[in-house]
This record gives structure tokens, C-alpha cells and sequence, in this order.
């Protein structure tokens, strides 16, 4: 029978933490005016509690009286990390840390009363499955700390997960429902399984923060719509199981296998529901009318349910963190300022439009290909080696063993994989456990071309100023892509190409925008 390995119990135990009653007293004299400072203190209290003598009940009783005060501190101190590229410094390592040990520590200190039940120990034993129930929980969450912050999660936790909700199948509780949040309805350790699965197989790095909150969210409701069976359901030909080794420090099984180990997620009526919402959504019925929140768009939660059964119920494998490194390399640069550099071969300067140059000045274009009083030293312009893992024309994955420049989603990239720079938007990140960084690139279609571009008209909303932008000829498709905050439907700008010539585009609609980007479509005048 499973059973937890734990540190050893041989300390005195605090003043504060001698009983339930002198705990309560301490909590309600607790501050959280210094997050920082709480969080410390909870963490050193609760390491503290873990190698303290104490009756099991007790011990039980305590930790319950400290989870709402751990839940506040956790989730304002998590907040220093929300929206940071990747890796994290060393300072955001170390919250990142300090955050998963908090968890960790009240999964260590519930496992001390699971072994007490396991003992046989009368005070706990008719507690046993509310106590796996509260060890699942808070081994989940140090998997979903890693998935929210687009990490790789470390495998003892899958294992972790595995072996408590086998426990809890051979101590026959696994779908035993417990109270756990007095708003919530109560759940069982099953429900915490699934729920934790789910998440993982959401494909949750391909996802932005507020769409991994909201499938969060929406699993609350949605665990009791699927069953754990140990043979494959009938339904797996309509409806393909999500298969789990409890032996296996994986998430899921990404091939068929059988063995007493193996269970399947029967997904066929979480799958009808999903359906039947989409088409109500599509139907035109608001997302409140369907119990999917207040105040939520209904394409972004079709668009996010219509990818939840497509990774849920239709087999399509989520992306994990990749090692792999291959020989292949490209060398990419970062940021619109970086990628019009190389498309161009030298520093941005303000422009002159050819009509206004006088005879020198075209002489000097001719010679240097530049006006040589406005030349600048190159530089800052540094560009990084990538191993390129996988391609397909218009998608690249890659990886980068060493240090490099910190890296987020719906950023520009440029990527150079033979002759010339391309442009590209980071869809996805997940950084290694080791330090290593996957991202995964989408191309933007069209040949670049780097030219610079002004607001034209009075009153302009941005600078008079030429600033650089990338031109992607692409036919009738062609499209500009421009700093943040250029676009507005309708506005008329002047666009000087590499030769000094003037154009006028007027922008017609909006094909894309990202974290430092907007790209548009236009007419030329």
C-alpha cells in the first residue's frame, strides 16, 4: 500500500501550534500587510509544524485552520510573478520556489496524518479519505503553480498524483465526496484527479493566462460529467478515453497500452455537454445563460471550448516541454527594431524622402546606399542560436540550452533558418526545469520588406516622427506590420520603402496584433 515518505517527527512542537485552540489565536493576531514577510513566516511555522511531535487529530485540525490564511498569502505572493518572460530571473526563480514549497508543505503536513491512518491510528482513521482528498489537492496545485507560469512540471508530482489516487481506489474512497470550499460543492479525490488531468491535457502553454483561469473555473462543474474506468469505455470510438498509467511519472499515455495500472478517463458526456453549449453559443445565447461566467464574450468562450474538446474529447495530444536538441540551427533576433535591422543592414534613422534630398545627398545614397552624415555605429542589435526541433513551412519549435534573452508570447521574432530574417509571433513558451526555454514560432506569410512609416494629417495620435515597420507582400493578402498603438481603421500614413520612395497606404483592418505589435491591412492611394 502506498504510503508517503516524510521527514521525521522529532522536534518540539511551537507554543502556537501546541493545539487547534492556540493555532485559531495566532491565525487572528496574523498580518498581511507585508506579503513577503507572511509568506516567509508561514513557510518557516508550517516546516516547522512538519517536524513537530503532535497528536494526528490534531495535526489535522491545525493544518485545516491554516489553509484559508495559506490560499491569501499564496495568491497575492503569486501575483509578483503574473505575465513575466521566460526564464525567470533569479528573484522570480526563488518566489517560484518558495511558492511550491508552501504547497508542498501542506501536502507534507496532511501526508503525516495519512500515515497515521494507514497506521491504524482511531483518531484519524475515519478521516482518511477527507485526508488524501486535501494530499491530491495540494499536490495539484504545485502542478498547476508550474503550468500557470508556463513550466515544465516536475515528474515526482505526476508520480505523486498517480500514487494518491490509487490509494485512494484501494482504500475504496476515490469518489467519496468530501467538503472542501464552502462555495464550492463538496468533491472527491477523484474529482481532484480528473480535474488536475484536464488541466494538463488542456493543452495549457498554448493558452493565454485569462483562458487557463476560465477552463480553471469551468472545471469545478465539469469533473463529475467524466468516470475513471480500468477497461476502455464503449464510448471510445465516438468519444477517445484519456488514458493514465498510475505507475508512470507521465501525465497521460500518449500510446494504447493495457495492464492493472492503466485507467481511462471516459470523456463521452463531458463531450455531448461541450457540443451542446458550442451550439447554443453559436445559436447566439449569452455565456451567463450557460453557467459560463458574467461578462465573457461569446466567441472567446466558444473559440476556448471548441479547443478544450478538440484536446478533451477528440484525441489531439497537448504540447509538453520538448529536450530534444538537434543540430539544426537558426539565429533569431527579437523585437520590430531588431528584425527591420537586419532586414535593412543598418541602423534606423530618420528618413529623407527623395524629393526633398538635395544633389550631395543623392550622391551619397548612390555611393553608400545611406546619407553619410546620418550614419550611426551599428550595434545592439545581438542575435541568438536556436536548435530548431520542428518545422512545417509556416510553424518552427525550438529550444535553447544557454542563457538568452527572456521571452514571451504574442512577441515578435525574426528567424533566420538560410539567407534572410523572416518575421514571426511567439505562440507558446515553456521553460525547462534545467534552465532550457521551448518556444514554439508562427510565421507571418508575406516576403518582409523594412521600411519606415508616418501618421499623416494634423492632429496626429502618434508621432510625427517616421518610426520602422515591415512590409509583407503577399499579393492581394499583403499586410504592414507596425508598433502597438498605430492602428486605426482609416488612418492615412506615408510609407517610404528602402529606395527612398514615397507611398501612401490607408489602413483597412486589423489582420493582427501581439504584445508589440499591430499588423493591418491596407489600399495603397
Amino acid at each position: 500500500m502506498y504510503r508517503p515518505s516524510l521527514p521525521e517527527t522529532d522536534e518540539p512542537v511551537e507554543p502556537a501550534f501546541a493545539d487547534p485552540a492556540s493555532c485559531a489565536r495566532w491565525i487572528s493576531q496574523f498580518q498581511l500587510t507585508d506579503i513577503r514577510l507572511a509568506h516567509q513566516t508561514l513557510s518557516r511555522k508550517l516546516r516547522g509544524l512538519n517536524r513537530a511531535m503532535l497528536p494526528p487529530l490534531g495535526r489535522l485540525k491545525i493544518t485545516e485552520q491554516l489553509r484559508e490564511t495559506i490560499g491569501i498569502v499564496q495568491e497575492g505572493y503569486g501575483r509578483k510573478l503574473v505575465g513575466k518572460p521566460l526564464p525567470l530571473s533569479d528573484s522570480e526563480s526563488s518566489i517560484r520556489d518558495e511558492i511550491v514549497s508552501l504547497w508542498a508543505e501542506m501536502a507534507t503536513s496532511y501526508g503525516h496524518c495519512l500515515n497515521a491512518g494507514i497506521d491504524g491510528e482511531p483518531s484519524v482513521v475515519g478521516h482518511l479519505a477527507r485526508i488524501c482528498q486535501r494530499c491530491l489537492h495540494y499536490t495539484a496545485l504545485q502542478i498547476s503553480e508550474y503550468i500557470f507560469l508556463s513550466h515544465q512540471v516536475d515528474s515526482k508530482l505526476w508520480l505523486q498524483l498517480h500514487q494518491l489516487y490509487r490509494f485512494s481506489e484501494d482504500a475504496g474512497f476515490s469518489i467519496v465526496a468530501e467538503s472542501f470550499d464552502r462555495h464550492l460543492p463538496p468533491t472527491s479525490c477523484a474529482d481532484h484527479f480528473i480535474r488536475t488531468v484536464l488541466l494538463c491535457q488542456a493543452d495549457p502553454y498554448e493558452l493565454t493566462r485569462s483562458q487557463l483561469q476560465l477552463a480553471n473555473l469551468w472545471l469545478n462543474g465539469w469533473t463529475s460529467l467524466v468516470t475513471i474506468a480500468r477497461d476502455i469505455p464503449a464510448s471510445a470510438k465516438i468519444s477517445p478515453p484519456i488514458a493514465v498509467d498510475l505507475e508512470s511519472s507521465d501525465c497521460i499515455l500518449h500510446r494504447a497500452s493495457q495492464g492493472t495500472a492503466i485507467r481511462y478517463l471516459d470523456m463521452s458526456e463531458l463531450g455531448k455537454n461541450l457540443k451542446i453549449r458550442m451550439v447554443l453559443l453559436q445559436q447566439g445565447q449569452a455565456p451567463e445563460q450557460l453557467g459560463l461566467g458574467e461578462s465573457l464574450p461569446p466567441d472567446f468562450c466558444l473559440s476556448l471550448i471548441e479547443k478544450l474538446h478538440r484536446h478533451w474529447c477528440e484525441g489531439k495530444v497537448a504540447r509538453m516541454f520538448d529536450g530534444r536538441t538537434i543540430s539544426h540551427r537558426a539565429e533569431l533576433c527579437f523585437g520590430l527594431e531588431d528584425i527591420h535591422f537586419h532586414l535593412s543592414g543598418k541602423v534606423f534613422t530618420q528618413p529623407v524622402e527623395k524629393s526633398s534630398l538635395n544633389k550631395r545627398q543623392h550622391e551619397e545614397i548612390g555611393l553608400f546606399g545611406h546619407i553619410a552624415s546620418n550614419d550611426e555605429q551599428k550595434g545592439g542589435h545581438d542575435t541568438e542560436s536556436w536548435d530548431i526541433q520542428d518545422e512545417n513551412g509556416k510553424e518552427f519549435s525550438l529550444i535553447r540550452i544557454e542563457k538568452g534573452a527572456r521571452v514571451s508570447p504574442g512577441h515578435l521574432v525574426g528567424i533566420r533558418d538560410g539567407e534572410d530574417f523572416v518575421p514571426c509571433v511567439i505562440r507558446w513558451v515553456i521553460a525547462g526545469l534545467e534552465g532550457s526555454v521551448n518556444m514554439g514560432l508562427k510565421l507571418l506569410e508575406g516576403r518582409p520588406e523594412a521600411v519606415a512609416i508616418r501618421q499623416t494629417g494634423i492632429n496626429p495620435t502618434v508621432s510625427g516622427k517616421y518610426v520602422q515597420a515591415i512590409l509583407l507582400h503577399h499579393g492581394e493578402k499583403a499586410s504592414l506590420v507596425m508598433p502597438r498603438g498605430w492602428y486605426v481603421r482609416n488612418r492615412i500614413i506615408a510609407v517610404l520603402d528602402r529606395d527612398g520612395l514615397s507611398m501612401e497606404f490607408k489602413l483597412t483592418g486589423l489582420a493582427g496584433k501581439g504584445a508589440d505589435y499591430e499588423r493591418a491591412t491596407f489600399t495603397q492611394l
